[in-house]
């Protein structure tokens, strides 16, 4: 992982360097491995590295061959057999990295070869003698890239930094800060926070020529849907079984290849006990593995990453928060993610995140993107229900009573799911946004309907879900150089799981059944059948009743500058008062963007 940055303009020189110099600095901490700088006619790139294949000077960018200029973030997995592929069609290479054999691709097969990169990425190649710039970004946008359309083209890997250096002054985006306060959507439409700062989107590339005026032309690579439609099922489900355990297994061999240390995050769920597992299995790698726990607390996993680690022969790192440490890196948090967070949970990641790189660690793997593609969350119940409810009614209702006895912890959100079935719409709440996110022409943002279960995987790989996670994962490692890896996001295991029946991703209502059977050899019994899912719980709830004055009083204080309706401060006094935890998360996210705008703004 690296951070990158470019602009194409009709600039001087001097204007070049002195924003490429300004965004390496302020992408320093994604790359501390190295620095460069491409200057060229009509363009400037810059490049921040952090060195995870072939760590030599061979390695850094920006980087030139046959003819291109590359800057890439991200990681290649099966560079080699490309590498092997290229040099049979007389391609020679002097480093050992996948950045070289990225431009040898593109030369060789130009945008086709991004349908060929199993990895995560984003990247520009500027091919200067048909003034031509190409930008790319992987299938589910794991790695950032954003851009804006201000005198010329500029581009980075941190929207800040694209507010800053492409002509105008970075101002926040109303709509998108009103739908954060509102519901805590984040990164589910194309804008960002930085008003005129867009998302670059998954899945697609762009070309851009400078011959004349600036044309910038998007196309995609890479169709969720088609690629799952066209995805062969097979027979029985013993079958897909033993497909998906295949797909797994290599997907994590690839995703350990690197030239420096890899480790695991581990919180004793089904997602990263099954990666702990199979890289303990499968290849040559024995991991650390990194937990935070919550020892005195009743959602506690402790037992669960021991009997991960017990089973592995595995030594393990453990990290226990106070809140008074959560709390005292909460703005270096918020500052690491640049906008606002909706929970407490991003500051026990990020400090975890210290952690890991305090023990000398560089690269890790993670359990991000099984709960979207296996039927992983709540949501996908309703979904399910009413696909039995059409074709087998007692079937649904098997489902509905197996669901409710397995969630005694959760029952009150249980009714509440399942009451989807027969609730009319009724009438919507009262507003928390206050006069100051007023706006003249509203560009509500509209979600998908979960129409089934295929369709709110999708939805929720696109739009509300899996982006804003992914956005959390990515500042939070690169905040301290970190590279992390998805194995489920490989994008042969996320087609395979959307094209299966949904009966056999969630069966009697066991959630991920399908890849908690494919990986049943490498969890421990108590994983295994454990089936209440606490997600990266937090004691937060707890925290936030504690320490209520602290955020009431930016409730308070929002609503004097307009921030927040009038009735806001009520509501949440209301919350705390009934202990109504479910509407804590408004609180909180009242107090994250007062804390952001006293901080950033």
């Amino acid at each position: 992982m690296c951070g990158i940055y470019g602009q194409i303009a009709d600039l001087p020189d001097t204007v070049f360097l002195t924003n490429a110099e300004f965004a390496s600095k302020q992408l320093a901490h994604r790359g501390p491995n190295g620095s460069g700088v491409e200057l060229g006619e009509g363009f400037c790139f810059a490049h921040r590295r952090l060195a995870i294949f072939d760590t030599s000077a061979l390695g850094i960018q920006p980087m030139t061959g046959w003819g291109h200029t590359i800057v890439f973030n991200g990681a290649v997995y099966n560079w080699k057999e490309l590498r092997e592929e290229l040099t049979k069609a007389g391609y020679q290479f002097r480093s050992q990295t996948d950045t070289e054999v990225i431009l040898a691709a593109y030369d060789q097969w130009g945008t086709n070869c991004f349908e060929r990169f199993n990895g995560m990425w984003a990247m520009a190649i500027a091919t200067p003698e048909a003034r031509k710039i190409v930008l790319s970004r992987d299938r589910f946008g794991i790695k950032p890239l954003y851009y804006a359309l201000d005198n010329g083209l500029t581009f980075s890997s941190e929207p800040k930094v694209v507010a800053s250096t492409s002509g105008r002054q970075p101002q926040i985006n109303r709509q998108v800060a009103k739908e954060f306060i509102e519901y805590g959507w984040q990164d589910h439409r194309p804008e960002t926070l930085y008003e005129g700062v867009m998302q670059f989107p998954p899945g697609h590339y762009a070309i851009v020529t400078t011959r004349g005026a600036l044309n910038f032309r998007l196309a995609a690579y890479h169709d969720l849907q088609q690629a799952s439609s066209l995805t062969p099922v097979p027979k029985n489900r013993k079958e897909a079984i033993d497909k998906l355990r295949c797909l797994l297994i290599d997907s994590v061999v690839l995703r350990t290849r690197s030239d420096v240390g890899r480790c695991v995050t581990l919180s004793g769920g089904i997602d990263s006990s099954s990666i702990a597992g199979m890289m303990t299995r499968f290849t040559q790698v024995k991991p650390s593995t990194y937990s935070a726990l919550f020892p005195d607390y009743k959602f506690d996993e402790s037992r669960y990453v021991t009997a991960v680690k017990q089973l592995h022969g595995l030594r393990g790192i453990t990290y226990r928060p106070s809140y008074e440490e959560v709390l005292g890196a909460f703005a270096a948090t918020q500052r690491a993610q640049g906008q606002p967070i909706a929970s407490l949970a991003v500051v026990v990641h990020y400090e975890l995140m210290r952690t890991i790189r305090d023990h000398g660690e560089r690269v890790l793997l993670n359990g991000q993107g099984a709960d979207e593609i296996g039927g992983g969350y709540d949501k996908f119940y309703l979904p399910l229900i009413k696909e039995e409810l059409r074709r087998q009614p007692l079937v649904a209702f098997g489902t509905m009573l197996r669901y409710v006895t397995q969630q005694p912890v959760n029952l009150g959100k249980t009714v509440s799911r399942l009451s989807g079935l027969y609730r009319q719409s009724g009438p919507g709440r009262s507003s928390i946004a206050g006069s100051y996110f007023d706006l003249p022409d509203q560009d509500l943002f509209c979600r998908s309907r979960d129409l089934g279960v295929y369709e709110t995987s999708v939805n929720l790989i696109k739009e509300v879900g899996l982006p804003v996670l992914l956005r959390h994962e990515d500042r939070n490692t690169m905040a301290f150089g970190l590279e992390s890896r998805a194995p489920f996001l490989d994008h042969r295991v996320v087609e395979f799981m959307l094209a299966l029946p949904a009966n056999w991703k969630i069966r009697h209502a066991i959630r991920k059944h399908a890849i908690r059977s494919a990986c049943r050899e490498v969890l421990p019994d108590e994983v295994f059948y454990r089936y209440n899912k606490l997600g990266f719980a937090t004691p937060a709830t707890q925290w936030m009743e504690q320490d209520a004055d602290r955020y009431l009083r930016s409730v308070d204080e929002g609503v004097k500058l307009g921030f927040f309706s009038d009735t806001t401060g009520g509501r949440c006094r209301a919350a705390l008062h009934r202990r109504a935890r479910n509407e804590y998360s408004m609180l909180f996210r009242c107090y994250s963007w007062m804390q952001f705008v006293t901080n950033e703004v």
